[in-house]
């Protein structure tokens, strides 16, 4: 699912004021709203790069991406707006999704992707030896064969 639109913030928004419809919101939203939504997006970015998804194939295509965009930059629109003092705390807090992207299970198409570090980057690490017998090597130690692992 791609991320939220301006128009789905925009409308969502309207809806978060009890507006009747979303041209009732004047254009000094516009910017407003255009910086909640740059926010949302590098947001769920940002947090889910940081545990390890790739950006094109997992994050882009999450399926909840235009949720979790679309919820994020209506509360930021009502924060940068200056009206949270209106809004009950509770409804404030339900909007503010960013903790939520520290565990949030992430599917593609229905299908959960588990997070599979690529090789050769930080933090990665080997779990055997090498699988070709290698004289100077200690995973491949032969008793009764001179030359090959360990020399006792």
């Amino acid at each position: 699912m791609a991320a939220a639109t301006t128009i789905q913030v925009r409308k969502s928004l309207a809806a978060q004021l009890k507006l009747s419809d979303q041209s009732e919101l004047g254009q000094h939203w516009d910017d407003t709203i255009d910086r909640a939504l740059l926010f949302a997006v590098q947001e769920v970015y940002g947090r889910l790069l940081a545990r390890g998804f790739r950006l094109d194939e997992e994050i882009r295509a999450w399926d909840r991406l235009g949720e979790f965009t679309l919820d994020l930059a209506v509360w930021k629109s009502i924060m940068l707006g200056g009206i949270y003092a209106g809004f009950d705390p509770a409804a404030l807090a339900a909007l503010d999704r960013r903790a939520e992207l520290a565990s949030v299970y992430v599917f593609v198409n229905g299908d959960l992707v588990e997070i599979r570090p690529a090789m050769g980057k930080p933090g990665t690490a080997m779990t055997g030896g090498p699988m070709a017998r290698d004289a100077s090597g200690v995973f491949d130690w032969q008793p009764g064969e001179p030359g090959y692992g360990i020399e006792w």
